[in-house]
C-alpha cells in the first residue's frame, strides 16, 4: 500500500507594511486606547512575526480593555 504525504500549507508572512503598522500601534497605546481589538491584533501580529504562537482560547477569555 502506497502512503501519500499530506500537503502542508506555507506559513503566512505579513507584509512589511503590515508589520510597520503593527509596530506603530503597539508603540502608541495612548493613541489607540479606545480600540482594544486593534491593539490585540497588532500584538498578535508582532508575536507571530517573531515565531511565537498565540493561544487564541486564552486571549478570548481575557476581558477587553475598556475606557474608564
Amino acid at each position: 500500500m502506497h502512503t501519500q504525504a499530506q500537503p502542508t500549507l506555507p506559513q503566512a508572512k505579513p507584509s512589511d507594511q503590515f508589520l510597520s503598522d503593527a509596530r506603530m500601534i503597539a508603540a502608541n497605546p495612548e493613541q489607540y486606547h479606545d480600540r482594544p481589538i486593534l491593539r490585540r491584533l497588532a500584538w498578535m501580529t508582532l508575536m507571530a512575526a517573531r515565531g511565537h504562537s498565540v493561544n487564541q482560547r486564552r486571549l478570548a477569555l481575557l476581558p477587553a480593555e475598556t475606557q474608564q
